[in-house]
């Protein structure tokens, strides 16, 4: 005996296809509830931050965070973090700890405090978020650069760096004359650290230290040895 499988008949196969869609339109209702949820709440604390005059989140200057501050508020705490701030004079393993100030960097705390508050709130700011990505929100801090200071604190410094040249000389061992290899002396490169400094004076900032550069000071009597 022949059988032949049995097939649902058309009304039967119309039913269930309804019936599967409405279960996966249940199934994906809390998820896409959810997304709705978290995009309602990022937009309702953006509005609310732009309405208060807050500065974005995620925004800062100098290390410190100023997300939800006013600008005042902004400028207190870059000023704080600027007299708190030290640059190390490193030469070697000998380091001296100065205040910006002294290489004659100041601040505009209002200055940076308004560029970080401006941050996000135009469309040409909003265009580089795409390509600064990350670096988008650290804002880089509104100050100048007084060269004749650092040069002051630089020449102050100086004398400890310094090492003085020894001349060649003869020396008598044995009954013999014996010439005496002249020593080259040390002095700070003024020039070279100053260039150093006004090239980067960011990355000395954030890093908290400021390389010492010399150059070597040649013996006024460099050879004797044809005179032995």
């Amino acid at each position: 005996m022949n059988y032949s499988p049995a097939i649902d008949p058309p009304a039967n196969r119309q039913r269930a296809t309804p019936r599967r869609g409405r279960v996966l339109v249940w199934l994906l209702f809390p998820v896409l509830f959810a997304l709705a949820l978290a995009v309602g709440i990022v937009a309702g604390g953006l509005s609310f931050t732009y309405a208060r005059g807050n500065i974005l989140p995620g925004v800062s200057s100098l290390g410190v965070p100023l997300n939800g501050l006013t600008v005042d508020e902004a400028a207190s705490a870059l000023q704080t973090r600027w007299d708190e701030q030290t640059v190390t004079l490193q030469y070697g393993e000998t380091g001296w700890p100065v205040s910006p100030a002294e290489l004659g960097m100041t601040l505009d705390a209002t200055a940076t405090a308004e560029a970080a508050f401006a941050r996000g709130r135009s469309i040409d700011s909003l265009r580089t978020l795409l390509g600064d990505r990350a670096g988008w929100f650290s804002v880089l801090p509104v100050w100048g650069f007084d060269p004749a200071t650092a040069q002051g604190t630089l020449a102050g410094l100086a004398p400890q760096l310094a090492v003085a040249p020894v001349d060649a000389a003869v020396r008598v061992s044995s009954g013999r004359a014996i010439a005496v290899p002249a020593v080259e002396g040390r002095e700070l490169d003024m020039a070279g650290t100053l260039t150093a400094l006004a090239a980067d004076p960011t990355g000395v900032l954030t890093a908290g230290r400021l390389s010492l550069s010399t150059r070597p000071v040649a013996a006024a009597v460099p050879d004797v040895s044809a005179v032995v």
